[in-house]
């Protein structure tokens, strides 16, 4: 039975502003906004699940809806109920907590339950911030909307404990994800208002026809005077609104944000939820090599190496594994894996991309410029192409649905950086972000593949810097215009 003690729900007719640097009342949304709004005016599924990485503004998303949803009076104070669980960790202590706060808001703010009000077409919404941080929470979830009338929307920052729910929740919910802002995000919060998506909402079927990667080869092309300093904005400052939304910001400040609430946050606050037991500094030096190797595919034996070499102490190539898979479930990195055909096997652990070239630009103290590049010969240029391919990497895993791969170098054959698997179709994509002309050796590892009748790859697409034409079969698409992709 929940007591009166229950904490109550948290304003619905505005809110704080919060560090991403948007503010509830801000006028800019989120390019994920309105599918939010139209699922849960709808009303089907029940639970809308938005996962992604702190402090990317899932919390700023919430406290919008709300304020939205009472401004078109499709919500009234009462029937709105949000609770933001990572600043109330000891909600995590009670039994089913989320069945509790519902039965204390039910007699306390309701008065009466949530189907009775439902049945006069006045729907409560219910608001779970970092739900991922309760034990058990789908159950709960799963109990309560297979009993109750409710439209609820949910955010968490770990991949896998939210796979968890939405397996269990299954037929349900839908989960959309929200990464860092995109390029065309990053152009309208900063005022610049001609710059789209290419494809509004992504059909993969359409990317295995050639003349798509054509058309965004062109795309955005005839709008330098929007395209050029929106990409120099996301290449200087990342993805983070936080970074845009300050506009008198430095990079000191910026840098120190970076690091502390979204890198220090998630290793300190998430690493002992569940009982993980994991070591912090372990961790710290795990994620520090995954950004240092941005864009490459290091060994997992030469990352033990490594790691025992600095703590004097054996750290086991499956201890790696482990811990990379935890930043991966947090969002901070992901790990594109090696593509599997006929049998063949791999030794790296893979293709890590991670989650904002700022980040690690901070969390290193490394900036590495990208939009206006050094020469090809120096170490930084080097550098700036494994982030682009980071870049790249951590972009095309954000899309729903898209199996993406990364064909590594074999005696036979040369590395490719990204496979797309999408049907019986597969689009390598090579990136390749230099100053220089192209030559026939950097299109090598695109040329082999389609070749191989076996890989069924009609195509290649290459990820330039600025050129647009390299061969008959493979389509060139610089960087500024791929990121507009969706």
């Amino acid at each position: 039975m929940a007591s009166s003690s229950w904490p109550a729900p948290s304003s619905v007719s505005g809110g704080p502003a919060h560090l991403d640097g948007l503010g509830t009342h801000s006028k800019y949304r989120r390019a994920i906004y309105g599918t939010i709004v139209r699922h849960l005016l709808k009303g089907y599924p029940q639970v809308v699940v938005v996962r992604g990485v702190r402090q990317v503004g899932k919390t700023t998303l919430q406290h919008q809806v709300i304020t939205d949803l009472l401004r078109m009076g499709a919500a009234s104070t009462e029937r709105v109920l949000r609770v933001q669980f990572d600043e109330l960790e000891s909600l995590g202590k009670l039994t089913d907590p989320v069945l509790g706060i519902v039965e204390w808001y039910e007699k306390r703010v309701l008065k009466c339950k949530l189907n009775e009000t439902a049945k006069k077409a006045k729907p409560v919404f219910i608001f779970f911030d970092e739900v991922q941080n309760l034990r058990g929470w789908e159950a709960q979830l799963k109990a309560l909307v297979d009993h109750a009338q409710c439209r609820v929307f949910v955010t968490g920052s770990s991949a896998l404990r939210i796979q968890e729910g939405r397996d269990s929740l299954a037929g349900r919910l839908i989960t959309l994800e929200l990464g860092p802002m995109r390029l065309a995000e990053i152009a309208k919060l900063r005022g610049r208002t001609g710059i789209e998506p290419f494809q509004e909402k992504p059909d993969l079927a359409e990317w295995t026809r050639k003349q798509f990667w054509e058309g965004l080869s062109r795309y955005g092309g005839n709008t330098p005077l929007w395209l050029d300093p929106s990409f120099r904005d996301f290449s200087d400052w990342g993805g983070y609104p936080f970074c845009h939304a300050k506009k008198d910001i430095t990079w000191v400040e910026a840098a120190q944000y970076l690091v502390e609430a979204i890198v220090t946050r998630t290793i300190d606050h998430d690493l002992n939820i569940g009982g993980l037991g994991r070591d912090r500094r372990l961790l710290k030096e795990v994620f520090r090599l995954a950004a240092r190797d941005a864009g490459k595919t290091p060994n997992l034996s030469t990352l033990s190496k490594e790691l025992t070499r600095l703590f004097q102490d054996p750290v086991k190539p499956t201890t790696v594994r482990k811990y990379l898979d935890f930043l991966e479930s947090s969002m901070l990195i992901r790990i594109v894996e090696p593509l599997q055909l006929r049998g063949k096997g791999h030794d790296s652990v893979g293709k890590l991309c991670i989650c904002d070239h700022a980040v690690r630009a901070a969390f290193l103290q490394e900036l590495i410029p990208l939009a206006d590049g050094p020469e090809d010969s120096s170490h930084s240029a080097v550098l700036a192409g494994f982030i682009m391919e980071s870049i790249v990497g951590y972009y095309l895993s954000t899309f729903e649905g898209l199996a993406l791969s990364h064909f590594p170098a074999r005696s036979t054959e040369p590395e490719v950086d990204f496979v797309l698997n999408i049907g019986a179709v597969r689009i390598p994509i090579e990136v390749k972000y230099r100053n220089e002309a192209l030559k026939d050796e950097h299109l090598k590892g695109l040329k082999h593949f389609i070749s191989k009748k076996v890989y069924n790859a009609p195509f290649g697409v290459l990820v330039t810097k600025d050129q647009t034409r390299v061969a008959a079969d493979i389509v060139a698409v610089p960087a500024k215009q791929f990121l507009l992709l969706g």
